[in-house]
């Protein structure tokens, strides 16, 4: 029995913070992608908005 509860509390635990860690990748990822594309449509090259 506290083998079954010790596994159902690891599985939730990690199902919850690998969608959490998932979904932070994936809003990461689509903001990088809007300021990239902010920046090219401003007129501004992404190599000397860097330096």
């Amino acid at each position: 029995k506290e083998a079954t509860v010790a596994t159902v509390v690891l599985y939730r635990l990690i199902s919850f913070w690998g969608l959490l860690a998932v979904g932070w990748v994936a809003w990461a990822a689509l903001a990088y992608q809007t300021r990239r594309h902010n920046r090219t449509d401003a007129g501004v090259e992404p190599e000397k908005a860097a330096a």
